[in-house]
């Protein structure tokens, strides 16, 4: 038989399996926190060049 009772090995089953739930939920939310800052930023960049090419057509500034 073995050393480990039923009792502790469903312990450490146990607490195996919230480690492995939460590493993959820590890497889920890397990543959705990545996309975020990567949406932000493409967001951010759309907006200043559409404020850009709105103050050139009003002639607030010269592009060129």
């Amino acid at each position: 038989m073995s050393d480990i009772s039923d009792t502790d090995f469903e312990k450490i089953a146990e607490l195996a399996a919230d480690k492995a739930v939460a590493k993959i939920t820590d890497q889920g939310y890397k990543e959705l926190g990545k996309m975020t800052f990567k949406g932000i930023t493409y967001l951010l960049g759309v907006v200043a060049t559409a404020f850009l090419l709105f103050a050139a057509s009003k002639g607030w500034i010269k592009l060129g």
